[in-house]
């Protein structure tokens, strides 16, 4: 009997192990409780089939031992694609599964190459080909690159051996049918090397395509194509422009090489994808070049495919690269309606048409709702999709209100015409939240327009915002509109409107304080005394309610305003019987002015009442008017029947606080009239001056605080008041109240203790002290009180600022004032600028030359003086040859000044005050540094006149 194999054996004990491991897998792949451990093992176990896949050749295994293998390993197969189908792509244990594919393929092939006597026939070969190129595809789509590498190196294998078989001249498919294999393999292998980001690798398998791509059947060139799509979109994606174009070309050349009736319907979208990644990355480029490769390529693809979407869209990308200036806002426009025309009614491309449509808007409004318009109208309408309609009403909405190049009122017709057209194709209004955000939209420009009195254009989109399909906004937003009508209405003076937009309303908002009010200031307008007191009776019936009391006391202001008898009667009667007589009768007066004034407010904000007060200019009248009554009742210090005090301490801070705060608020408004500004702060005045001595020391602090800064922004008013007022007698009136409002200031902040005050407070009061100064002085000037002049110069010494004193100077300067005081006055400025800049000799004779021209016309003695004083300078700075002292040609122009004086003087006979003045001139001459050259020049003029002889 023959000696066993023992190499024999050990491999057939290892085969049965390879065996019995598959069952075990097999049994355990469905649910793995441990996927780690079980991974381990089937890496060992495929090292293990592996090396013995080397060592075994055919017939070295038992028959049996080769079949048990070839079958474990055909169901493990089998079981891997099962789960594979059943679980998905995403599935947590892919990569299990990915690795006992590997396991099994190993174990078939090592099956079939030991149990047949020739292994190498064409058909083996190409059979376990097709199992390898399946296998590294699966396990590359699940991302196990080590595993996708160990099929592609057996299939690499199965190419070489492919290659040593003969070909059979009679089989015109073993030649090409090769070729393709090989063009697979390399296909796979390019997209394992761009998984593994190496271009080089990927490189160079293209490369070894070249003389394969020609053999190449349609669905191994659609594959080719989609794996080289695959480089070039990676590379797009990491940014590499260049590599991404490169790649892409070579997708688009390799699957144009197909007539295109022949591609597939995956075919053509991956050329088409092709397409898109290639456009991409020309326009991510932007150079010229590149852009015009671009629009090459579209043009083509148009050519073949017309008004695609996906086309239209790089036409708007390679728009979009164009520069600002040479933007085509036309052309983009066409190319949306073209895509709007082919619209595919998916989600992805309404919200891609709203946002480019949006995106056009800022080249022309025009454009974008002529666009957005048919979109509605012909597409989303009938789409019956509601929510598209909503947002693109919404967006329709905004773009007329923000739209500046189209008219308001064409804007207006053309979205009225919009929404009818809507509700036909519309079987029920919008939602809630579309028709809120509709009418959000509207009520900022109602708000806009209003504030600037465009009260027809206002109650246009009032009309809009209560359309139809927008009844499911909610009562309140359609009474609050209705409400802007009426205001609107009413401020055309049109009664009529008024009327018709309250019968539109409902009879729940027709019944509310506030529009009853409204319809009482119509009925105001109309002399409607029957309307007015309906408007008091509902209102009286609603006095529970929030602002009804307040809304009752305005009443009464504006019906005896109006005089309107009987309304007022009715406002009072019905104020009358609702006041609650436990109350003390001390609030009634204050109650009603403080309510009329927070309606003022309600009025033109529509908001709920506690606000502080934001008034314009329409109630400024009326809002000093208010305060102007309480300020006279509180300085009468009246008391009621029980001997209370109408105006208490709490009620003096409210009333001073916000006459304050109302006056702050519209220094600088224009629709306040500084007039009403003086008014306001005067009442804030009167409410200081009502103050009980006996308040707290940081409250009194508080309230000097705010009379002083009351007095300065009244003394400033009235300057300005006073400058452009063309009566005389009101223009010195109005300096007159500064004057007044100045020395207040000036003695509370005398008598103001500035220790308790910041340092930044007292620093701000000085300031404005100086300035003060300024306005004090102008007054002065203008009512010709020349003694306070000098006066109001020393105090402005006090704030060691230089400004005032210039000010002051040039008024003085401009203004008629005698000789004397304006040669006392100027020189006092001059003296007092002198000590702050201490200037050098060239400014000291430029206000000396200043002070004696304004002095020559008014005063010949004093202007006579002054040229003494600046010959005592000259002739100071000719003896210390120090010229910067008095520069030459402020020298000379004294001299010429001083001399033509001297020539008139002749001209009209006064021979002694031309030789004075002549010999002044002479002698300032004389300090010149020329040589006396003008001194000579003057003697020889002086010694050519004739006196003595003039007179004969």
């Amino acid at each position: 009997m023959p000696r066993a194999d023992p190499a024999a054996a050990g491999r057939e004990k290892k085969a049965r192990s390879l065996i019995e491991f598959s069952e075990d897998l097999h049994s355990k792949l469905s649910d793995p409780r441990s996927p780690d451990l079980l991974l381990a093992d089937i890496g060992h176990h495929i090292t293990t089939v592996t090396a013995l896949s080397q060592k075994v050749g055919p017939l070295q295994l038992n028959s049996k031992t080769t079949k048990d293998l070839e079958r474990h390993g055909r169901d493990l197969w089998n079981l891997c694609i099962r789960l594979k189908r059943e679980r998905g792509e995403a599935t947590r244990n892919s990569r299990l599964l990915s690795r006992a594919r590997l396991f099994a393929f190993h174990v078939l092939e090592l099956g079939r190459r030991a149990g047949r006597a020739k292994r190498d026939y064409e058909s083996e070969v190409v059979y376990l080909m097709g199992l390898a190129m399946t296998l590294g595809r699966v396990c590359l789509e699940g991302e196990d690159l080590d595993s996708t590498r160990a099929a592609l190196q057996k299939a690499a294998e199965y190419i070489d051996r492919l290659k040593t078989l003969p070909e059979r001249e009679s089989d015109e498919y073993s030649r090409t049918g090769r070729l393709r294999l090989e063009a697979n393999y390399l296909s796979m292998r390019m997209a394992l090397s761009c998984k593994e980001r190496c271009l080089d690798v990927a490189e160079h398998m293209f490369n070894k395509t070249g003389t394969l791509r020609g053999a190449l059947d349609t669905a191994s060139a659609e594959s080719m194509a989609d794996t080289l799509r695959h480089i070039g979109s990676d590379c797009y994606s990491r940014a590499d422009l260049a590599m991404a174009v490169k790649w892409s070309k070579r997708a688009l050349d390799v699957i144009n090489e197909q007539p295109l009736d022949r591609l597939s319907a995956e075919g053509l979208d991956t050329r088409l994808t092709i397409c898109q990644t290639l456009v991409q990355s020309l326009l991510g480029l932007g150079t010229p070049e590149a852009i015009s490769e671009a629009n090459d390529l579209v043009s083509y693809v148009e050519s073949e495919m017309g008004d695609k979407p996906i086309v239209l869209h790089w036409r708007l990308e390679i728009l979009q690269r164009s520069p600002d200036e040479v933007f085509d806002a036309e052309t983009y426009a066409s190319i949306l309606r073209r895509m709007v025309r082919v619209f595919d009614f998916t989600d992805q491309t309404f919200h891609f048409l709203l946002r480019h449509i949006n995106e056009i808007r800022s080249k022309s409004s025009r454009l974008a709702c002529a666009l957005l318009d048919e979109l509605l109208t012909q597409r989303v309408s009938r789409s019956g999709r509601i929510e598209w309609v909503g947002k693109a009403l919404v967006r329709r909405v905004w773009m007329s209100t923000m739209a500046a190049d189209i008219p308001e009122d064409e804007s207006i017709m053309s979205l009225l015409d919009i929404l009818n057209i809507v509700r036909e194709t519309t079987p029920d209004p919008l939602s809630p939240d579309v028709a809120a955000a509709v009418q959000s939209l509207i009520w900022k420009k109602v708000e806009s327009t209003m504030a600037c009195k465009l009260y027809e254009i206002t109650e246009k989109w009032c009309s809009v915002a209560l359309h139809d399909l927008l009844s499911n906004c909610g009562e309140a937003n359609r009474a609050k509109f209705g409400r802007k009508r009426i205001l609107c209405a009413i401020g055309l003076n049109n009664g009529e409107a008024a009327r018709a937009a309250f019968a539109q309303m409902s009879e729940a908002a027709q019944d509310e304080p506030l529009t009853r009010y409204l319809m009482f200031k119509v009925s105001l307008l109309d002399w409607d005394s029957e309307l007015g007191c309906q408007c008091i009776e509902q209102l009286a019936r609603s006095v529970g309610q929030s602002r009804c009391q307040e809304m009752l006391y305005a009443c009464i202001r504006e019906a005896q305003q109006s005089g309107d008898k009987i309304c007022t009667l009715a406002a009072l009667k019905a104020v009358a019987l609702r006041w609650d007589p436990v109350k003390s009768q001390a609030s009634c007066l204050t109650s009603i002015i403080r309510g009329s004034i927070r309606l003022i407010n309600l009025l033109e904000k529509d908001e709920p009442a506690g606000k502080q007060p934001d008034l314009s200019g329409l109630f400024a009248e009326d809002t000093c008017k208010l305060f102007e009554l309480a300020a006279e009742r509180a300085k009468s210090h009246q008391k009621d029947k029980d001997g209370s005090k109408i105006f208490t301490v709490p009620e003096l801070n409210w009333f001073r606080k916000n006459a304050y705060n109302i006056g702050v608020t519209n220094c600088a408004s224009t629709s306040w009239d500084l007039r009403n500004i003086v008014r306001i702060f005067d009442t804030c005045l009167d409410f200081i001056d009502c103050y009980p001595p006996d308040i707290p020391h940081h409250d009194l602090d508080d309230i000097e605080l705010m009379a002083i800064r009351c007095h300065f922004v009244n003394a400033a008013a009235l300057v300005s008041l006073a400058r452009a007022e063309d009566h005389i007698d009101e223009r010195l009136q109005r300096y007159l109240e500064t004057r007044q409002h100045v020395a207040a200031f000036d003695t509370m902040l005398v008598n103001n203790r500035s220790e308790k005050q910041p340092q930044e407070v007292v620093q701000d009061l000085r300031r404005k002290m100086s300035t003060l100064s300024v306005f004090d002085f102008e007054g002065a000037v203008a009512l010709k009180r020349w003694d306070d002049l000098s006066t109001i110069v020393r105090k402005a010494d006090s704030c060691a600022e230089e400004s005032p004193l210039k000010a002051m100077g040039d008024c003085l300067l401009r203004s008629q004032a005698p000789g004397r005081v304006m040669y006392t006055t100027m020189r006092l400025i001059i003296n007092q600028i002198f000590k702050m800049e201490n200037f050098d000799g060239r400014k000291l004779a430029k206000y000396i030359r200043c002070l004696f021209q304004a002095t020559l016309p008014l005063d010949d003695s004093l202007a006579l003086q002054l040229l003494t004083e600046a010959l005592d300078i000259a002739r100071q700075s000719a003896a210390a040859k120090d010229r910067s002292l008095f520069p030459r040609e402020e020298v000379e122009w004294l001299v010429a000044t001083a001399f033509n004086h001297a020539v008139d003087f002749y001209a009209r006979g006064e021979e002694d005050a031309c030789h004075r003045w002549a010999l002044r001139a002479m002698e300032l001459a004389a300090c010149m540094d020329d040589g006396g050259g003008l001194k000579d020049v003057l003697q020889d003029k002086f010694a050519k006149l004739t006196f003595g002889v003039r007179k004969q």
